[in-house]
């Protein structure tokens, strides 16, 4: 029980004591301006408490807040029916204690030291394969092996180019030295492995704690889309506004696989496949359009299928295996009822990193040697 003319006030540092003085309440303002302490009118009554804090420090800050929501008395139910029915919103600082608590970066917990050392030692690995890789690329590059990249436009209204009015012109807008832009590939994805062990482990670790990671997203959207261009200009796929969609619609795969994460985090009750099917959607173009260039070159010109090469189709069919298998990986990741499913598909993620990417960087550098 307080004193009397004693009163327990909220203040910034949680509720302090306030003795009731003679000052009439229209005095006031006048006291607060001479006084160092707190000061309260309630009830025509002037009380004054303990001196005013100029700043509070964050942990005093953190420590008022939890006290203010622990003394808060929560509602009360009248019947035991209404448990499971009866929401009610806590107020904005029981929130901001939350986002407060949910944001904060801690310290690994024990069965994460060992998750964490894994991944570590993953990524840097993977980081001195693909540097080692892109430095004897770049060593070893063949420069005079270029691919023009143009555009074509009629020298006329639409159509007139088949009415024999105007010509069809071609411009090559320039050339792509096929080597560089494997190392550029390669030097991408040992930039983003360097990232993930050493400046931004600490970000890393804890968005996969979360059952996400935007450095991989971000990687995969500047690496992956240079890979698949790479595949179109081998294929004949030269023409700079097709590159342009090709490119695009493969950022757009890479974009609804962040989705995916996002929309999946790992306390969910229930997988949503929708990022993922539109990822596949958006990643298929792609290859119609290489394909289907392909094919339908091949019935102009009169040539059978037969008469390319067996390995030539094998190549093929071994790009788009080792393209897509990152999707493939991503399904199992979230179709997994496992505990560590996400952890394990990271460890994919990597894995692929060392084989699929290190495979698909070779077999288009071998192709950069023959003239």
């Amino acid at each position: 029980m307080a004193e009397k003319g004693v009163r327990r006030l909220p203040t910034r540092l949680g509720k302090s004591e306030f003795e009731v003085t003679a000052v009439s309440a229209d005095k006031a303002e006048a006291l607060r301006e001479s006084t160092d302490s707190l000061v309260r009118v309630i009830d025509d009554k002037v009380y004054i408490g303990p001196p005013r804090s100029a700043k509070l420090t964050k942990a005093q800050r953190y420590s008022a807040a939890a006290s203010v929501a622990l003394e808060r008395p929560k509602p009360r139910i009248q019947d035991k029916s209404e448990v499971n029915t009866l929401n009610w919103k806590v107020n904005d600082m029981d929130d901001w204690l939350a986002d407060y608590e949910r944001n904060r970066v801690e310290p690994l917990a024990d069965e994460w030291r060992e998750k964490s050392k894994t991944l570590f030692r993953w990524n840097l690995a993977a980081f001195l394969l693909h540097l080692a890789i892109a430095s004897y690329m770049f060593i070893f590059s063949n420069e005079l092996f270029k691919i023009s990249v143009s555009t074509s436009f009629a020298a006329g209204p639409p159509g007139c180019v088949n009415q024999g009015l105007c010509e069809q012109f071609i411009i090559n807008n320039f050339d792509a030295t096929i080597a560089y832009w494997v190392v550029a590939f390669s030097a991408l994805s040992a930039l983003f492995h360097f990232i993930a062990a050493f400046p931004l482990r600490g970000y890393y670790e804890k968005n996969i704690q979360s059952g996400k990671n935007p450095l991989r997203w971000v990687e995969y959207a500047l690496s992956s889309t240079v890979m698949i261009l790479i595949l179109m200009l081998l294929s004949g796929l030269t023409a700079l506004s097709a590159l342009i969609g090709v490119a695009f619609a493969n950022i757009s795969m890479i974009l609804f696989g962040w989705i995916m994460e996002i929309m999946n985090p790992p306390e969910r009750s229930r997988t949503e496949w929708t990022a993922f099917v539109f990822g596949c959607i958006a990643g298929i173009g792609p290859w119609i359009a290489l394909y289907g260039t392909l094919f339908l070159n091949l019935e102009q010109l009169g040539v059978s299928y037969t008469e390319i090469p067996s390995f030539v189709w094998a190549i093929l069919l071994v790009q788009f295996l080792f393209f897509n298998s990152f999707a493939i990986n991503q399904a199992w990741q979230f179709s997994s009822k496992n505990a560590d499913a996400y952890y394990n598909g990271e460890r994919g993620y990597i894995f692929l990193s060392w084989t699929a990417k290190t495979v698909l960087a070779i077999m288009i550098y071998v192709n950069t040697l023959v003239l």
